[in-house]
This record gives structure tokens, sequence and C-alpha cells, in this order.
């Protein structure tokens, strides 16, 4: 990953996943009132805990390098595969099947832990004040990079995008961005 800690180490996949999870543990019902659903929260949150988990085997990818993101889907089912080979089928079966559900982010549950990773590092970077100048390209360094990267995954929730916006603006009021 590349998510910064304040000691110069990055966060792993496990904390990443666990923090996703909780997230999302705390926002779900929210996002039901506000949409006037029921979520299935140990759905959504088995997802949480295993939307990386190809990560063990493929590493993390940057959302904005293309050159590293070729085939990266193939890749990740690939080592989803691999990861779930010596499991009995039917837990096989359930992991992988969740694995999909939430890579094609068609369901609100896959929806929301899908938005949830998307501004969890951005909370990291927020609550640790550790800003994008300087430890991401320039180009993505800016607000107007990260509202690009961020607002389409939030958009299908008020609740989620006006978290996303608390934290971003939390960071802006701290200058945890590049300025021209």
């Amino acid at each position: 990953r590349f998510t910064p800690h304040p000691d110069g180490t990055f966060e792993n996949d496990a904390e990443h996943s666990w923090a996703v999870a909780f997230i999302c543990m705390l926002l779900a019902s929210r996002i039901e009132k506000e949409l006037k659903i029921e979520i299935d929260q140990t759905k959504m949150l088995k997802m949480a805990l295993l939307h990386d988990l190809a990560e063990i085997e493929t590493g993390d990818t940057k959302q904005w390098d293309k050159k590293a993101r070729v085939n990266k889907e193939e890749k990740e089912r690939g080592a989803m595969n691999k990861i779930t080979k010596d499991l009995p089928e039917d837990l096989k079966s359930d992991i992988l099947s969740l694995w999909e559900e939430c890579e094609k982010k068609e369901t609100i549950e896959a929806k929301i832990v899908k938005s949830v990773d998307r501004f969890d590092p951005v909370l990291h970077r927020m609550t640790f004040e550790i800003g994008w100048e300087g430890s991401v390209e320039d180009e993505h360094a800016t607000i107007e990079a990260l509202n690009k990267r961020q607002l389409p995954r939030h958009s299908f929730s008020e609740t989620l995008t006006r978290t996303f916006e608390m934290i971003r603006d939390e960071a802006v009021e701290k200058g945890m961005f590049k300025t021209d």
C-alpha cells in the first residue's frame, strides 16, 4: 500500500481492510435511512474484510498508475484463485463470489465497500496530517485531482459524499494539498 504512517512506514492491507470494515459498520445505518433500504451488513463486512485480499499476491497499485493497472483484474483474479485453492470448495466459492460481487460494484453492499475503500486513505492522511504534496506525483497532489478520483465513487449516497467532503475539507483547512 502507499498510504504512509507518520513514522515513514506504510499501511498494510490488514490495517486498511479493518479500517474499511469499521467505517462501513459505522455508516451502514445512516445509509439505510438515507436510501430507505436494508443493507446486508454481514455481507458488506465480509466484502470489506476481503476486498483487497488479492493484493497479498499482486501488491497494491496507485489509482492513477495506468501502466501498473494493465491486466490488474486478471492478475487479481489469479491471485484470488491461488489464495483460496486449498480451501474446502464451499468456502472457496463463498469467498470468490463475495470478492467478484465487490469488484463489480453493482450491489449496494459492494458500492459502499468500494466507496469507503476509496476515502479511507484520505481519512488516514488527514488523521495523521500527512499531506499529499511531496508524497504523490505533483499532478495527483491537488484538491482537483483528489475530487476527480473520489467523488464518482461516492455519488450514489449523500451520506458517503458528505463524509468524504468533510474529510477533504478538514485536510484543506490543514493545508495538506499542493497549491499553485
